[in-house]
């Protein structure tokens, strides 16, 4: 495949349980100028085992890694690898919606002052309920919120290339919040936008990052907003520092689940 429009990049490592289902709803997307890079991190389960199984998906290109190399560098891994002129996410154990990638793909033609690109997100896995998580869509109201909330859902994001390779790829120190440090980076060059509708599902689920390592991406997340505080780059006002007082004084004395639930909450009544 010659330079494709989109290179969709799913790192993976041991994930049989939900690889297939993620891998599929990309696949029968309505948008089919793509790559689609999955990159596995030494599985030891039959995931692996299931990529390969899959017939008749000319966009897929699987890379087995001979070592264990983690999360940050493994996205890098995959801007390297890509060939197309935007990039997407993918993780794993989520799932798109059909017509994802053209609609992420008709707003970055349509809105060339725009460097990074999200949209609302559905969450599913942990009950019968579904919750979504809402973002701000224009540019200004995103900065005005940028220390109280992540600016764009990373799972949900495209980003052009040419932006990264102006600003720089995955800060790897940052492990778990280098999304959020990469998007601070973006947002001092170019303009931040999402969609204001789901166009990704969510998975939540015991194993995954947002419940077995909460507490230190949250650290780490307040680390990057003190780092871009200093740089003035980014308004800073006294209701951003209340809001990151309060997060702070929370911070170890409710559940994973509980912050989750309650940050919705707080995010989608702004």
């Amino acid at each position: 495949m010659n330079k494709p429009k989109i290179s969709v990049i799913t790192p993976v490592y041991n994930n049989e349980k939900y690889i297939l289902e993620s891998v599929e709803s990309i696949k029968t997307q309505t948008f089919s100028d793509f790559e689609h890079i999955v990159i596995d991190d030494c599985s030891t389960d039959n995931t692996l085992k299931i990529l390969n199984s899959l017939q008749n998906y000319s966009q897929l290109k699987v890379v087995k890694l001979k070592e264990h190399i983690g999360l940050p560098h493994i996205r890098n891994l995959g801007i390297k690898y890509s060939k197309g002129e935007y990039i997407v996410w993918q993780d794993a154990d989520d799932i798109s919606y059909p017509e994802r990638l053209q609609k992420l793909y008709e707003f970055m033609q349509q809105n060339p002052q725009v460097g990074i690109c999200g949209s609302n997100i559905e969450f599913f896995g942990k009950s019968s309920n579904t919750t979504y998580r809402k973002y701000y869509q224009k540019d200004k109201n995103i900065r005005k919120h940028i220390f109280k909330f992540s600016p764009i859902s990373q799972p949900s994001a495209i980003i052009r290339k040419a932006v990264l390779k102006q600003v720089g790829v995955f800060d790897e120190k940052w492990r778990t919040a280098e999304d959020l440090e990469l998007s601070f980076r973006i947002g001092e060059k170019y303009k931040f936008a999402n969609i204001n509708q789901p166009l990704l599902k969510y998975r939540l689920h015991n194993k995954s990052t947002t419940f077995k390592d909460l507490k230190n991406t949250e650290i780490r997340t307040l680390k990057i907003r003190l780092k871009y505080l200093l740089k003035r780059t980014y308004t800073f006002t006294p209701s951003d520092l209340l809001f990151n007082l309060i997060q702070v004084s929370t911070m170890f004395l409710m559940s994973p689940n509980f912050r989750i639930k309650l940050f919705n909450y707080i995010r989608n009544t702004q």
